[in-house]
Parts: C-alpha cells; sequence; structure tokens
C-alpha cells in the first residue's frame, strides 16, 4: 500500500465520519448512533478504497521494455 494513498484516504474518511457524527448529534439520534454511525462509515469506506485497488501500490515493470 502507498503511504501517501493511505493517509489521503484515512483524511477522507475522517472528514466524512467526522460529518456523520455532527449529523447524528445534531438530529438528536441516541448515543449509540452517535458513536457506531461513524466507525460504520470509515469501515465501509476503507472497505470499498481496498477493494477498488486505490490502495494498491502500483508496481514498474521494466522486464517489458527490454525485449
Amino acid at each position: 500500500m502507498s503511504k501517501s494513498r493511505v493517509a489521503l484516504c484515512m483524511l477522507v474518511a475522517l472528514v466524512i465520519a467526522g460529518g456523520v457524527a455532527a449529523l447524528a448529534i445534531s438530529l438528536e439520534f441516541g448515543s449509540f448512533w452517535a458513536k457506531s454511525l461513524p466507525v460504520t462509515s470509515m469501515v465501509i469506506i476503507f472497505s470499498f478504497a481496498q477493494s477498488s485497488g486505490w490502495l494498491d501500490k502500483k508496481v514498474k515493470d521494466d522486464a517489458g521494455d527490454k525485449g
């Protein structure tokens, strides 16, 4: 995994989770939902990013160039 991609994805996930937490608090959800929705949103974001290949490190292929 590329460190910069992981850091960027983590920053985006934290911003979205903070927004979800603020929304849950402002809509007066219970404390369970205010705590569990941000964590759930981060898990969903990281699962999507991992399955989409956004966190994969790109490998240079020099073997094909010398042919």
